[in-house]
């Protein structure tokens, strides 16, 4: 299909799909690209990669905003069962991945266990300052109404020297 142009508009060729895009099978489940993605359990790109490539069938549907892309789960799904094997290189790293996310997992739960400790020695030094505070305070409170109750008089023993006014 060769696009119509016109003069001073750029137009785009889109490449027509590999397969047909007319199925009148009514026992197959027909999804959108997006919605097939999730159910299959890959990615979006690689649908797109075998609908381009003409590894899965797919025909035009009406969506939600207008004509979309539909493909069947059951060949998307087989598809997908053949590009990762059980168990093949995929499953490796996957595992991988996983060892490696739970060892940096693990440093940081004995970092925190370590912290928590850090943290329950300084309280206890912090409550022992808290309740020595508190007994000087009881102790100052305690000698300052000894000091209001005592006699305000004062003692006979003491000589207050004349002013040079009064000599």
């Amino acid at each position: 299909m060769t696009p119509r142009r016109t003069p001073g508009v750029h137009t785009v060729s889109t490449p027509e799909p590999a397969v047909d895009t007319v199925h009148t099978e009514p026992d197959r489940t027909w999804l959108g690209v997006g919605e097939a993605a999730p159910a299959a359990g890959v990615s979006l790109s690689a649908i797109r990669k075998w609908i381009a490539s003409g590894e899965v069938p797919t025909r035009t549907g009406t969506g939600p905003r207008g004509d979309r892309v539909e493909v069947p789960l059951d060949a998307v799904t087989d598809r997908a069962k053949r590009a990762a094997p059980a168990g093949g290189p995929g499953a490796a790293l996957v595992l991988a991945d996983a060892f490696t996310r739970l060892e940096a997992l693990a440093a940081q739960l004995v970092d925190y266990g370590e912290r928590a400790a850090r943290a329950e020695v300084r309280a206890e030094m912090l409550d022992r300052q808290l309740d020595e505070a508190r007994a000087e305070v009881r102790r100052l409170t305690d000698a300052l109404d000894d000091a209001r109750a005592a006699p305000t008089t004062p003692t006979t023993g003491t000589v207050r020297p004349q002013r040079w006014w009064r000599r």
